[in-house]
């Protein structure tokens, strides 16, 4: 069985410290490799492409399946001032983060951030730390979203009381349960029935089919109909939990790659390498569309 091809964004785990290594940059040829050590933050390592593979095959590194620290934020949920501080710094950043592989090299980088500290007025201690938090979040514009977003409590879970926490739904009167772990034991399995699956299921979809399976109890009635009926709603989690719970234990490769494959994740989805004007010979060679999630609202079919 011959070796997995390594991508940009695989995450290697190193077995003597259990650092991650994040893979950066593959050349075209397969030789070498840049990887960044998302414990550390040192600048990226360069490898040769067969060496990595050879300590992948001899149990120094692990390929992880998940993508920790991939920052990928819906626009609806970021605020305005979100928007303009990760736009603005992605401009200032952006010509040099996307010229691979001149920027992991020490006399390239170098360069490249004189051309910066020259342009933005930033010193080159703080873009240093900015293409530090780019190469971490996965090489994504999103990366640079404000950090301050992320405190107070990132990554621990609140605890559970007897009255529901947070702001009350807007468009219903069911504000929702407590995220237990029964709740979020329901929450996996449905995922991992409705929507990891190559169907494609929308989230909504695998939120109304768990609201079915354990929400809903069906009754026998005595002309021989079923009848289905919900449980009390101040026992039924909201889409809003659901979603929140999905995107903060579930990274974006996870999704792409159960729902449509690892060899399409990496043809279509993963961080693009290079700058986006490579190859182009002039104006009107190449166009390339945005997509806005729709706020929408729809009645669903199992709830009254």
């Amino acid at each position: 069985m011959g070796m997995k091809e390594l991508a940009v964004n695989n995450i290697l785990k190193s077995v003597e410290n259990g650092h991650l290594y994040r893979v950066l940059w593959v050349s075209t040829d397969r030789t070498e490799t840049y990887i960044f050590d998302t414990e550390t933050l040192e600048m990226p390592l360069l490898v040769l492409y067969v060496d990595l593979q050879k300590q992948i095959g001899e149990g120094i590194f692990t390929v992880e399946d998940s993508v920790p620290h991939l920052t990928v934020e819906a626009e609806r949920d970021l605020s305005s001032k979100e928007l303009e501080a990760r736009d603005e710094l992605w401009a200032i950043m952006k010509n040099i983060v996307l010229d691979e592989p001149q920027i992991f090299t020490k006399r390239g980088r170098g360069k490249l951030v004189s051309e910066v500290t020259a342009a933005s007025g930033k010193n080159r201690m703080s873009v240093h730390r900015h293409l530090k938090t780019y190469w971490k979040g996965g090489k994504t514009r999103d990366a640079f979203v404000p950090m301050f977003r992320r405190r107070g409590g990132l990554g621990k879970e609140r605890g559970s009381g007897e009255s529901k926490r947070g702001r009350p739904r807007k468009y219903d009167d069911n504000v929702g349960v407590n995220v237990d772990d029964a709740v979020k034991a329901i929450f996996e399995k449905a995922v991992g029935k409705y929507y990891h699956t190559r169907k494609e299921n929308t989230l909504q979809y695998t939120y109304d089919m768990m609201i079915k399976d354990y929400y809903t109890s069906f009754t026998t009635q005595v002309d021989g109909k079923i009848k289905a009926e919900l449980v009390s709603k101040d026992r039924i989690p909201t889409i809003g939990q659901f979603r929140y719970w999905y995107r903060k234990n579930h990274d974006v490769k996870e999704q792409i790659t159960k729902r449509k494959g690892e060899s399409k994740f990496n043809r279509d989805h993963r961080a693009v390498v290079g700058k986006s004007d490579y190859g182009i010979m002039g104006p009107g060679a190449k166009y390339e569309i945005d997509a806005t999630i729709g706020d929408i609202y729809l009645v669903s079919r199992f709830v009254p």
